[in-house]
């Protein structure tokens, strides 16, 4: 297994909304854990955008009904090639 490679702030806020859409490599994911476990500021930067983020989907549209997302899937399988 590889060591994690200690990252700064500024390359582990270049991935914070990476992070918190879950859109980051597993690697990338463990060394900017690990730099939150010992970087009060950027961990205080996590807690702010994860509330916000939060607090935006509390107001923000109505969710999408799911029988819409389905018929957009099957459009989109339909538009395969085969």
């Amino acid at each position: 297994m590889k060591s994690i490679r200690a990252i700064g702030c500024r390359e582990a806020l270049e991935h914070l909304f990476s992070y918190l859409d879950d859109q980051i490599r597993v690697m990338k994911r463990r060394e900017l854990e690990q730099h939150l476990t010992r970087c009060p500021a950027c961990s205080a930067r996590l807690n702010f955008e994860q509330e916000l983020k939060a607090r935006l989907r509390q107001v923000g549209q109505p969710p999408i009904p799911k029988s819409f997302v389905k018929r957009i899937k099957r459009l989109l399988q339909d538009l395969k090639p085969e």
